[in-house]
């Protein structure tokens, strides 16, 4: 899980959480360094993504949430496409803390959801990813939504590994759409993965529907981050109303094993 980390297993077999994030703390504070590390680069993702990943664009708001904003750029950073045009957030459990098994929930509201460009994200990288190299690692998509789409009610989950991806887009009503605090979860066992929005299941992928590979045995790392453009996002017009955010009320996982950094509290 990371070369040249110690690991530690922690276990919970009772109803209260086997480890949480409540994102308590005083405004503009970066989110708790025992759990997460923020992503700093302009590398696109693999995606032709426009933002550039900055720390300051993670904190929390002093009332229990995080927020991660993305705002215009004029040119600060050195982005693959030359000066940034964009900044945002990417925090990542990595080296810190990882999850296998069990049910993790994230409460989030996106209020950039359907917005152009806009590509917010819940989701998980297997431990090896640095070996192995993705898609091999695996990768759990709890949540996205698409800018490309324009749309604040359609959410989608998937699942990549070597041997493909299968995923499932759900409509939320337009009442209650992305926009809005939803619970985004995962319940993961050795053979199969069930991504769900306000417990209801949606995408059930199981183990030999990919055919041999099946790389969710092993400790995951959760990632949160709002990407703007490439693929998914889409193209940002002039007129785009900037800045972008997505809140997050809380992280908890419930069962499975939890393995922490050795030397890590919490």
């Amino acid at each position: 899980m990371g070369a040249g980390t110690a690991f530690a297993l922690r276990g919970n077999s009772g109803p209260s959480p086997t480890w949480s994030d409540e994102f308590n703390g005083p405004a503009g504070s970066a989110p708790d360094p025992a759990f997460w590390s923020a992503v700093v680069n302009g590398a696109g993702g693999g995606n032709q993504e426009l933002e550039y990943y900055i720390p300051a664009a993670n904190a929390l708001d002093g009332n229990g949430d995080l927020v991660i904003t993305a705002s215009r750029n004029n040119g600060t950073y050195r982005a693959w496409y030359g000066p940034s045009q964009f900044t945002s957030g990417k925090i990542w459990t990595k080296g810190k803390l990882a999850f296998r098994y069990g049910r993790l929930e994230v409460r989030a509201a996106y209020p950039c959801a359907g917005q152009p460009g806009a590509w917010p994200g819940i989701w998980m990288l297997g431990t090896n990813y640095q070996d192995v190299g993705w898609p091999a690692c695996g990768e759990i998509d709890i949540f996205e939504s698409f800018g490309v789409n324009r749309s604040a009610t359609q959410i989608s989950g998937t699942v990549h590994t070597a041997g493909g991806s299968k995923g499932q887009l759900s409509q939320l009503p337009a009442s209650n759409a992305a926009t809005n605090f939803h619970v985004y979860s995962l319940d993961w066992s050795p053979t199969a993965l069930d991504i769900g929005v306000d417990g209801n299941t949606y995408c059930t992928v199981k183990k030999g529907d990919l055919g041999r590979a099946w790389p969710f045995n092993q400790p995951f790392f959760l990632i949160l981050n709002l990407a703007i453009g490439g693929t998914e996002g889409g193209s940002v017009p002039p007129g785009a109303s900037f800045p972008y955010a997505g809140r997050f009320d809380y992280v908890r996982l419930y069962g499975g094993e939890l393995y922490q950094a050795m030397g890590q509290t919490g």
